[in-house]
């Protein structure tokens, strides 16, 4: 004490020890709240996934129909309900019954197994005549254009449908139109169709597949149509000609595979979800 005050402090060396274990505890603390952040993205990212595939195995039971879901891109996947096979396909023109038995120029495809049916019944409640009409003068990148999406399993692409189905008179088979561009190079004799349940999704930001789910063509660009396929039967078992397992995981250029961080989902034969 010196003239009756009270000079008592912090010297530096306590204020730097302090200092010290500041900076320590703020490290710990950081990296756990990393740690965390890191743990609630891998259970985003596996959960949404996780998520679609229970769905799409839920569509096949409630259907009655297969469903197949696939990988259509490093980071998408579609889901589609089970079509049936092409026996014929092509462009040309055909009459349309329920459009007065017009001659409409589209692009054909035939399944003599099929039974459209109650689908049929569904598409042309949804669309009348001067809809279909339009539908057929848009092309696939116009915003307004609207359609029921088929995909080409085989292929591993889809078109819009632009002409509900009907019964051929000729053939005696269904038959249903797309618009010529969209689908040409598609839906070969004997190739696999199906209906897409929702439009592409895709996986949470900064994730993508394992790249053993697909191939890439000399450019890097993803080839259409490798993507793995978990086929869903009606009783919710899988098909075991397709896969039984899908693995994401975080860009990362430094790694060997480019991902880190890898989070995988099984799929038994029962169609249940590990």
């Amino acid at each position: 004490m010196i003239n009756g005050k009270d000079n008592s402090g912090f010297t530096l060396l306590e204020l730097l020890g302090v200092m010290g274990v500041i900076v320590i505890m703020s490290f710990f603390v950081v990296s756990g709240y990393k740690s965390i952040m890191q743990g609630i993205n891998d259970t985003t990212g596996s959960k949404g996934l996780r998520d679609s595939v229970q769905l799409a195995r839920q569509h096949a039971m409630l259907d009655n129909s297969r469903v197949f879901f696939l990988v259509t891109g490093i980071n998408s996947y579609v889901m589609c309900r089970e079509g049936g096979t092409v026996t014929d396909s092509g462009s040309g023109s055909i009459n349309v019954p329920y459009m007065d038995n017009q001659s409409v120029s589209a692009f054909w495809v035939y399944d003599e197994w099929a039974d459209w049916s109650t689908l049929g019944d569904s598409f042309t409640s949804i669309y009348d005549k001067s809809e279909i009409k339009d539908m057929l003068g848009k092309g696939s990148s116009d915003s307004k254009y609207e359609g029921i999406t088929m995909y080409d399993l085989d292929e591993g692409e889809y078109a819009r449908v632009v002409v509900p189905p009907f019964i051929n008179k000729a053939k005696d088979q269904w038959v249903i139109g797309f618009n010529n561009s969209e689908a040409s190079g598609m839906f070969d004799i004997g190739n696999t169709y199906g209906w897409m349940l929702y439009e592409e999704r895709f996986l949470p930001k900064g994730y993508v597949f394992e790249s053993k789910h697909y191939k890439l063509d000399a450019d890097g660009v993803f080839e259409p149509g490798s993507g793995s396929i978990i086929c869903f039967n009606a009783d919710g078992s899988i098909d075991p000609y397709y896969d039984d397992n899908l693995t994401i995981g975080e860009v990362d250029a430094t790694t060997k595979d480019g991902i880190k961080n890898t989070v995988s989902i099984t799929v038994d034969s029962d169609g249940s979800i590990e």
